[in-house]
């Protein structure tokens, strides 16, 4: 679960940020309380945010649209899980800021991103803030 530290409901996005001012967010998460949640909270902060199911959703949604600031992955979905997911990306977008989320997989997700400075791995649960500081893109 995605925890806000700001004080804020995250039902109810900040007015004098517009969606999609900041960039596109991509999330990949087959929980979809979590994927609303982390959407409320880039839209509060200025981010558009696409949502996708799973792996394989999210390697649809980039293979029409690669303009993302960065993409957040969970790693344990079905159909095609976050890890395999990332090795799709790898091969069509080299550089885009990959923050791989995770609760159960961490260790998984960290021999997955070992070797890759354009991914963060963040174990769940965890704040905006947080996930602010894996992917600062997320902080302009």
């Amino acid at each position: 679960m995605l925890l806000s530290n700001r004080g804020m409901n995250p039902a109810e996005p900040n007015p004098n940020s517009p969606a999609g001012e900041k960039g596109r967010v991509l999330i990949v998460d087959d929980n979809e309380g979590l994927r609303e949640v982390i959407r409320i909270l880039a839209q509060d902060h200025g981010f558009k945010a696409v949502e996708a199911a799973d792996g394989l959703e999210g390697m649809e949604v980039l293979e029409n649209d690669s303009d993302f600031a960065v993409g957040i992955i969970d790693v344990k979905m079905p159909r095609m899980n976050g890890i395999a997911l990332l090795e799709e990306v790898r091969r069509r977008h080299a550089t885009l800021k990959i923050v791989l989320i995770s609760g159960a997989e961490v260790e998984l997700a960290m021999h997955a991103a070992h070797k890759d400075p354009h991914v963060v791995v963040l174990p769940k649960p965890f704040t905006f803030e947080a996930l602010r500081r894996a992917a600062p893109e997320l902080d302009t």
